[in-house]
């Protein structure tokens, strides 16, 4: 059996999608937001999306803390129902780096570590591939910068047969900005179906051949 999984770590609303093959079946996963979405549940079809418990605020939990009760939903909770499976492909978005975030990017950083090194070490067997954003937005919608107005909008027309934005009863504000955490579950789930196209072959650019100047 064949079960894909793309992950989109962050450290305030990490979304997971799995897709299983042989069933056609998605199962959806958040960190609740809100107290609403507290131990939330919907299922559509062949879609089921799962609330999993808040992360602990920065006032509240150490850094270590708050790594590690991400680690344990994703590694231990939700790849645990999966252990029996021949085939599992673990897609999980690289890092971005950029002036404006460089302050949090290490800790997210320190975050991907810890899950990557965590699922290697519980599932060694298991596939695991760091996919770029603008890779998994260029092979899945075709843009590799798509706005995640774009991505939601994708991912309502393919993949799971409901909005995830209906699921959780969420709406877009007046500006059309994306609430957490619909906007993370659609990039999981965009990176999940990467996980599931083909790989293309590498393409080298040819070296430009060196002029040698002529001698005297």
């Amino acid at each position: 059996m064949s079960i894909y999984i793309g992950i989109d770590l962050s450290l305030v609303s990490p979304g997971v999608a799995v897709y299983v093959h042989a069933t056609n079946q998605w199962i959806l996963y958040g960190f609740a937001q809100r107290a609403r979405e507290q131990s939330m549940t919907r299922r559509h079809h062949n879609t089921s999306l799962i609330m999993l418990p808040p992360i602990p605020a920065v006032s509240t939990a150490t850094n270590e803390g708050r790594y590690e009760h991400i680690r344990h939903y994703i590694v231990d909770v939700i790849m645990g129902h999966y252990t029996d499976a021949t085939c599992v492909t673990v897609g999980i978005e690289s890092y971005a780096f950029g002036a404006r975030n460089s302050g949090s990017s290490y800790k997210l950083q320190e975050l991907g570590g810890v899950v990557k090194h965590s699922i290697w070490k519980t599932y060694p067997h298991w596939t695991q591939t760091m996919i770029p954003p603008t890779l998994w937005k260029k092979k899945t919608i075709g843009n590799g910068r798509a706005t995640k107005s774009d991505v939601v909008d994708y991912v309502d027309t393919h993949g799971p047969s409901i909005s995830i934005m209906t699921l959780l009863g969420c709406t877009r504000s007046k500006t059309g900005d994306i609430p957490c955490p619909v906007q993370d579950i659609a990039d999981a789930v965009c990176i999940c179906l990467c996980t599931t196209l083909p790989t293309e072959p590498e393409t080298h650019r040819k070296k430009r051949r060196r002029l040698t100047p002529p001698t005297i």
